[in-house]
């Protein structure tokens, strides 16, 4: 017994002892000492006031929430690869590359005593660390894809050809240049067709508009089965059609080949109204021809006058597009309406834009899919600056809504869609803001919303968008000085030629590149000659 701080005794029963034989260790083997530590019996000494300073100090540490297969370091680097058996872990998880396991304390500057050099971290901004840090390891990389524009024109940024194009329609709504399938690239120049062969770099002068006086405000190459034939449309109203292959060709001074054209027919589309856009069927004989008198027009080069009218529009028709299969047909006008015609019906499919007549909404840029026949993708003016994409299969119905909008604040002068890989090509022209006021917010008939100009990345720009996401992956920024009025894809899918009236210039890019095609593995009998 023992006297307690009051004179009383108190009796404290010790606690038995429980002898345990001893092993014996590996040190025992050979002629090694074991470094046993001596066990000390809790019956000798009180501990719990001893080690209750201790503890404190170590509370911190001993609190951590820090994974115990971590050292709490302020920094670390674990290779995953170390071992075989790790090596064989990393392999499943798929982790043989050299990304390894990076651990920073972003707590360590401002919540380190200096004295005790203690660490006292935040629990959840630590955890989210090791997580973040841990979860980097497990992101894939995104596949490469050696036809995107991220990695082709996003790499070089550059032109591969400008040509000059004096005296070019300066209107941006016309349609002066036009990509052959035989890689002849024309522009229209007053009264005059001028193109270039890209393969022999040889210019030619192809035909001056000969039943008018007025400029030339559209061309349009044919497609397969009538690759030579190119179609101008004149502002008074006059459509002809001209083939480019003479067998004997004339010069002028030596260098330009003049007058190389047959006219094949000529047609009066409308009195005193502006052909304003035409376009080519794959079939090689249709051609849609859209005029000022609002009416879309279709013609047989056979023929030599108008075969019929498909449809008439609430104002005057401004864009025109074929579809890849060649069954639909969209058009546009000034009005802010587009109208799906479907030729095999021999009706108006669909009709979608605009419900108010007086709003200032244009649609020009049109865009049919070429791996998916039935997207169709618009884009138009100022005041909305958006482009919207569409699904001819659906559309048909009085509650269509588009399958996706990208608002983009810019206004979009002409649509390309990829034929190697799913992306969206869109120039663009002046950029803007809405103009919010208390009186404009207050009034819901007041359709013609009022906008600021702004400069923007996308100002005079060559974008290119993500299908479906709508992500933009490239932005070329002043791609020319002005207005990108207008765009042609090329032959093969992978160049593209814009034209800005004010410049007079063209510009062919690279956009993006054809699909390699997969190597052929050789087999036994191909590497071996049997005899």
């Amino acid at each position: 017994s023992t006297p307690g701080p009051n004179g009383d005794s108190r009796f404290r029963t010790p606690l038995p002892t429980i002898s345990r034989k001893r092993l014996r260790t590996y040190a025992s083997v050979t002629d090694l000492q074991s470094q046993k530590r001596r066990r000390m019996s809790t019956t000798s000494f009180d501990g719990d006031k001893e080690n209750e300073g201790r503890s404190g100090a170590n509370l911190s540490l001993l609190d951590s929430p820090l994974d115990r297969f971590i050292p709490n370091r302020p920094k670390m680097n674990a290779p995953l690869q170390v071992t075989p058996r790790t090596n064989r872990i990393s392999k499943q998880f798929g982790l043989l590359d050299d990304r390894i396991l990076n651990f920073k304390d972003i707590n360590e500057s401002s919540n380190t005593n200096p004295s005790s050099k203690v660490i006292i971290t935040n629990d959840v901004d630590t955890l989210h660390l090791l997580r973040k840090n841990a979860s980097s390891l497990f992101n894939t990389i995104p596949p490469h894809k050696p036809t995107s524009v991220t990695e082709n024109l996003l790499k070089k940024r550059q032109c591969l050809v400008v040509l000059d194009s004096p005296n070019i329609q300066p209107h941006i709504d016309a349609y002066p240049i036009s990509w052959s399938k035989q890689n002849l690239i024309a522009v229209a120049c007053g009264r005059d067709v001028y193109y270039q062969n890209l393969n022999t770099k040889s210019v030619a002068h192809l035909c001056r508009s000969q039943v008018s006086t007025s400029p030339i405000w559209a061309i349009q190459w044919a497609g397969k089965k009538r690759e030579t034939y190119l179609a101008s449309g004149m502002e008074d109203g006059y459509l002809q059609i001209w083939d480019a292959m003479r067998p004997v060709a004339e010069y002028d001074n030596g260098m330009i080949q003049r007058s190389v054209g047959d006219l094949v027919q000529t047609y009066h589309i409308a009195e005193e109204a502006r052909v304003s856009v035409c376009a080519w069927a794959d079939d090689g004989n249709t051609l849609a021809v859209g005029a000022r008198d609002k009416k879309v027009s279709i013609l047989d080069v056979r023929v030599e006058h108008v075969v019929g009218i498909a449809g008439t529009h609430r104002d005057k028709v401004l864009g025109m597009s074929w579809s890849s299969d060649g069954n639909f047909l969209a058009s546009s006008d000034y009005g802010g309406n587009v109208y799906i015609w479907d030729k095999r019906a021999g009706k108006t499919l669909a009709e979608f834009g605009d419900q108010h007549p007086t709003h200032e909404k244009t649609f020009q840029a049109l865009a049919w899919c070429s791996w998916k026949s039935d997207l169709l993708a618009t884009g138009s003016y100022s005041p909305e600056g958006k482009i919207r994409i569409w699904s001819a299969t659906t559309v048909g119905s009085h509650t269509s809504e588009p399958l996706q909008t990208i608002p983009l604040n810019t206004a979009v002068y002409s649509l390309q869609w990829s034929p190697h890989c799913k992306e969206l090509l869109s120039t663009h022209g002046a950029s803007f803001t809405p103009i919010h006021s208390r009186y404009t917010a207050s009034s819901s008939t007041n359709d013609n919303q009022q906008v600021k100009a702004v400069l923007s990345p996308l100002t005079n720009s060559i974008t290119v968008h993500d299908y479906p996401s709508g992500r933009r992956l490239m932005s070329l920024s002043n791609a020319h000085s002005n207005v990108v009025s207008h765009c042609c894809l090329g032959p093969n899918g992978q160049n593209v030629f814009t034209v800005s009236p004010a410049e007079e210039t063209i510009k062919m890019w690279q956009v993006w590149r054809e699909r390699p095609k997969p190597s052929k593995e050789r087999s036994a009998f191909d590497k071996h000659l049997i005899r």
